[in-house]
C-alpha cells in the first residue's frame, strides 16, 4: 500500500502533466485557424507541430539534465514562464515561420518538455505513479481540446 505522500505526489504529477501537456496538443487543435490565418496549405500549417515535437524531444534531454542537477523546481519555473510567454508570442507572430519558432523553441523545448521527461525515472514501472509517469500527455490530450476547440473552430478574417 502506498503512503499519503505517494498519492499526493501522484496527484501533483498528474496535474503538472495535464497543464504542461497543453503545449503538445494546442497546435493540433488550432491547425485550421493557423492554416487560415497564415493562408497556407495544410502541410505547411503542420510545420509548427513538427517544430514543437522536435523542441519537445531536445527539451526532454535539456530539462532532464537540469532537473538532475538542480532538482525539479527550477525546470518547472522555466516551464511555466516559457509556456505563458510562448503563447503570448505565438498570438503576435507575424508569420508562419515565427509561429513555428515560438512553438518549437519556447513552447516545446523550454515549456512542455519539462512536464514529461523528468517524471520517467522517478517512479517504478509497476506502481500507480509509474503508470501515470509513462503516459503524462494523455490527460492533456483529452482535457484541453474540449475547452479550446470551439474558440478556434471558426476562422474569420
Amino acid at each position: 500500500m502506498e503512503s499519503a505522500y505517494a498519492w499526493r505526489r501522484l496527484a501533483v504529477s498528474l496535474a503538472l502533466s495535464t497543464i504542461g501537456g497543453v503545449g503538445l496538443w494546442s497546435v493540433v487543435v488550432v491547425l485550421p485557424a493557423v492554416q487560415a490565418e497564415f493562408d497556407v496549405a495544410r502541410g505547411s500549417a503542420s510545420v509548427p507541430y513538427t517544430a514543437t515535437m522536435l523542441g519537445f524531444a531536445l527539451g526532454g534531454i535539456l530539462m532532464g539534465r537540469l532537473a538532475d542537477r538542480f532538482g525539479i523546481v527550477l525546470p518547472l519555473v522555466v516551464s511555466s514562464i516559457s509556456l505563458s510567454l510562448g503563447y503570448l508570442l505565438a498570438a503576435w507572430a507575424p508569420g508562419l515561420v515565427e509561429f513555428a519558432l515560438v512553438q518549437g523553441l519556447i513552447v516545446g523545448l523550454l515549456g512542455s518538455s519539462v512536464t514529461f521527461a523528468p517524471w520517467l525515472p522517478t517512479c517504478p514501472t509497476g506502481s500507480r505513479a509509474g503508470v501515470v509517469s509513462r503516459s503524462p500527455s494523455a490527460p492533456a490530450a483529452t482535457t484541453w481540446p474540449a475547452p479550446s476547440g470551439p474558440r478556434f473552430s471558426s476562422t474569420s478574417r
